[in-house]
């Protein structure tokens, strides 16, 4: 892996979902807030890496299109599906299995319809791998996850301070 790739790497945020039967799985994580879907360079000068990655990968329609992907607004897409997969092929933190999320508010309707046309890129047995999920529905999920006799606990007044800082009302 190359000293480009790694650095992205050392700023990737994800979670250990567990590990069971020796296969660890990762959720992989992008927060977004306001902003709409940018054609921007996000692969930069990691772009062979990311060549690379996609190629390797199995993951896309045509991987070679990876650039054609982030100009047409996807390109923090690609980069989060290929972060996670670059992890995976290079047996970093020995996950074998992951999802890639974008969260995002309910009212951003940039994102509301980008993701479903994102997902027409990736192979049809991988488009189990990324998603895109509201803060709302996450914060919802969480609370109703919480164990009763934790309403009043610390994952509650977690979820408070995340609601006041991302929902905007």
């Amino acid at each position: 892996m190359s000293q480009n790739l790694q650095k992205v790497l050392n700023r990737y945020t994800y979670i250990e979902l567990g590990q069971k039967a020796s296969k660890k799985t990762i959720l992989c994580i992008e927060m977004k807030y306001t902003e709409q879907p940018k054609t921007e360079d996000y692969i930069g000068n990691n772009n062979a890496d990311y060549r690379t990655v996609a190629e390797q990968s199995n993951l896309f329609v045509n991987p070679k299109d990876i650039k054609i992907y982030e100009s047409r607004g996807f390109g923090q897409m690609v980069r989060n599906i290929l972060l996670a997969e670059s992890m995976m092929q290079n047996q970093i933190t020995g996950i074998n299995e992951y999802r890639s999320i974008i969260l995002y508010p309910k009212g951003n309707s940039s994102y509301v319809s980008a993701i479903p046309k994102f997902t027409e890129f990736l192979k049809d047995e991988n488009s189990g791998r990324f998603g895109g999920l509201t803060y709302e529905d996450l914060f919802s999920a969480i609370r109703k996850l919480a164990p009763s006799y934790q309403s009043q606990s610390r994952i509650c007044k977690w979820v408070d301070y995340l609601e006041s800082r991302y929902i905007v009302k």
